[in-house]
Order: structure tokens, then C-alpha cells, then sequence
């Protein structure tokens, strides 16, 4: 029998070790209660996530075409017109928007639209620092698969 080595996914500094908060971050999307507390609760994983992660926005169609915030990262007062603009873009075009953020050289923000068929419900907009293509190509991928969970509490 050929010796080799047991991985511990749960020991720190393993691959596919989760981060000491993520775990937290796990626990508060599973016991969210209502709307507005998931999308904060999944914004804040997805950030975490996300590496280069700056700030996050989900705006969610608020009735008569307007959207508006459902949840921002990291919590507090923050500037999020650069991500509005951006999510704008994406809501218009029905598809995933990349721009370089004006105002903070070496972030890029994605807009990805939060849609089931052909209607658009939100938007999800990150800035990412210092993101090479290839990163931001995994970003768009892990947000293509974690959208799944912002268009099953629109569906609700």
C-alpha cells in the first residue's frame, strides 16, 4: 500500500479549509430570517469570498420598474453611486458588466444581472482590487452559480 498523505479540510492552511468566519458567515445565510437579512447575510459571503473583494450592492426591483438596495458591504454608511452606475449598466443590458471604477484606481466593478428567463429582478454589483483577468473570470463564474440563491428569494 502506497503511503500518503490524510488531508484535513477542517485544519488551517489545508486546501479547501474554510476561513474561521466563514463558517459564521455559513450559519447567518442559513438562519436568516426574512429578505433583507438574507441578501445582507449572502452579500457578506460572497465578499468574503471573493478575493479583492472593496464593496458589494444588491439592488432588487422595488415595484413600477425601480430598484433599490437590498443589502451593502461592508455595512455602514458608504458611497455606492459608482456601483449603482455600474448596476444600471448591467440592468439595462440584461448582462454582466465589467468597468474600471473612476475614482479608485486599480478596482474594477462586475455587475451581474439577477434575472430568471427573460426579466431582470436586481443586480449584483462588487468592486474587486487589483483583479487579473483570470481572477475576475472565476468571479463571474462563482457569481453565476451564487446568484442561484438571490433569484430563489426573489422566486419566494
Amino acid at each position: 500500500m502506497a503511503e500518503g498523505r490524510v488531508h484535513s479540510f477542517d485544519a488551517p492552511g489545508e486546501a479547501g479549509a474554510q476561513r474561521p468566519d466563514e463558517a459564521a458567515l455559513w450559519a447567518a445565510l442559513a438562519s436568516a430570517k426574512g429578505p433583507a437579512e438574507f441578501c445582507r447575510a449572502w452579500l457578506d459571503l460572497q465578499c468574503a469570498r471573493t478575493p479583492g473583494a472593496t464593496s458589494g450592492l444588491i439592488l432588487l426591483e422595488g415595484g413600477q420598474g425601480t430598484f433599490a438596495p437590498a443589502a451593502v458591504w461592508p455595512a455602514g454608511p458608504s458611497n455606492i453611486d459608482e456601483l449603482k452606475a455600474v448596476g444600471e449598466a448591467a440592468l439595462t443590458g440584461g448582462r454582466p458588466v465589467l468597468q474600471a471604477d473612476p475614482t479608485q484606481p486599480g478596482v474594477t466593478c462586475i455587475a451581474y444581472p439577477i434575472a430568471s428567463g427573460e426579466r431582470v429582478h436586481g443586480v449584483l454589483v462588487l468592486a474587486v482590487a487589483a483583479a487579473r483577468p483570470a481572477q475576475l473570470q472565476a468571479t463571474l463564474r462563482d457569481l453565476h452559480w451564487g446568484i442561484g440563491w438571490i433569484v430563489s428569494l426573489v422566486w419566494q
